[in-house]
């Protein structure tokens, strides 16, 4: 799914439908003026009026680049078939430990963010033992 370009501001869609997609393996959402990935963007529920990840499970890729993002959801780290993470050119400022989650991502775009305070237990993500840091 190619939403990229798009003045994009918000996630929240009132019945979830955009984002409820099983199958979804790939999410461009990049140059848009996204502030907020909400902790589970991914899954509308209802009856908490809110989002969870649990449905997202086949997402490969997800590029959030060029937008406005001030940080990164904890929920990121139960995309277990992430490959491809793409969070250049925002305002990130934290990145949670449950990045570290993520043992099949290869690439992982970092760049053009402010200073980042990282969770200490990331360690292994600074010393980026595998070369996926870019």
């Amino acid at each position: 799914l190619r939403l990229g370009h798009n003045r994009i501001c918000d996630l929240v869609v009132p019945d979830g439908s955009l984002l409820l997609n099983t199958n979804l393996e790939v999410l461009h959402l990049q140059r848009n003026d996204i502030m907020d990935l909400p902790d589970g963007f991914t899954e509308y529920d209802p009856d908490a009026g809110d989002y969870c990840v649990d449905t997202m499970l086949s997402l490969q890729e997800l590029r959030v680049d060029g937008n406005r993002l001030l940080a990164v959801p904890k929920s990121i780290g139960k995309l277990s078939t992430l490959r491809s993470l793409d969070l250049s050119c925002n305002r990130i400022q934290y990145l949670p430990v449950e990045l570290g989650d993520l043992g099949g991502l290869q690439r992982l775009k970092l760049d053009r963010n402010p200073a980042m305070y990282a969770d200490p237990r990331l360690s292994a993500l600074e010393s980026d033992p595998r070369g996926l840091v870019q």
